[in-house]
């Protein structure tokens, strides 16, 4: 049984990646860009009805949430170090 070679043209047209895109509408649309950019043989449908827009909006809230949350948590460690930084 012969092994059929790796098709590797997804990687010549390689985005960069920002990972600052922390709220809704950035993350959303950083979602799209890589779909259109990685899956634009197998998917195109980026309408609003559609259950792939669907999935991708859902993983937009997870990440904004996510950010909200970090923020949160770091937050009171920042002030801390900020009062012992006006301490000394």
């Amino acid at each position: 049984m012969a092994l059929k070679p790796i098709d590797k043209s997804w990687a010549t047209n390689k985005k960069d990646i920002k990972y600052l895109n922390r709220d809704f509408a950035s993350l959303r649309q950083a979602l799209i860009e890589f779909t259109k950019t990685y899956y634009s043989n197998t998917y195109n449908d980026f309408s609003e009805a559609s259950p792939g827009m669907m999935f991708i909006e859902m993983a937009s809230y997870i990440g904004d949430v996510l950010s909200f949350y970090q923020d949160t948590q770091s937050l009171p460690e920042l002030l801390k170090n900020q009062n012992l930084f006006l301490m000394v």
